[in-house]
């Protein structure tokens, strides 16, 4: 039986929203990794650049940045494995579309495999990407404490996991 009269807690938000929260924070992470890398190291101040770049590159970060600042979201503990399971995923589809579809074409240039120093970048792809998931979380606690309020709940066993009838 239903209860009507109990709002939804934090909890049962949570629950309710895991998958869309998960992706969020891989998202999140993702998209500061990648601005960085650009804007640090492939950016070319002598070349110029088009408009969707600036989107693809900054434009994207902000409104995230901005979403995560105006909703009630904190990223958690629990996403890190999809934030290392997206690089994979990554390099994956990046090898095969390099060995078939896309002619040798590698969607960054530091990915070549013809680099000695190849498997070192693909290994500091994943550990920046929990790098800046850390950032991420981090971000959330500053936010937890300057809004206060309800904290998110921490990963249950099932069997701690009680609902409320």
């Amino acid at each position: 039986m239903r209860r009507w009269s109990r709002p939804p807690t934090l909890t049962d938000r949570y629950y309710a929203n895991r998958p869309l929260n998960t992706l969020f924070d891989v998202v999140f992470a993702s998209l500061i990794l990648v601005a960085l890398v650009y804007w640090i190291f492939i950016f070319n101040t002598a070349k110029h650049i088009e408009w969707p770049t600036y989107v693809v590159h900054l434009v994207n970060v902000v409104l995230v940045v901005v979403e995560f600042a105006f909703n009630e979201h904190l990223a958690q503990r629990t996403s890190l494995m999809y934030v290392v399971l997206w690089p994979a995923i990554f390099a994956s589809v990046a090898w095969i579309g390099h060995a078939t579809y896309t002619r040798g074409f590698w969607p960054y240039s530091i990915m070549s495999l013809d680099n000695p120093y190849a498997p070192l970048v693909w290994l500091g792809i994943g550990v920046a990407h929990v790098v800046c998931f850390g950032f991420v979380l981090l971000l959330s606690y500053f936010k937890a404490r300057w809004v206060g309020g309800e904290q998110p709940p921490r990963l249950l066993a099932r069997q701690d996991m009680h609902l409320h009838a």
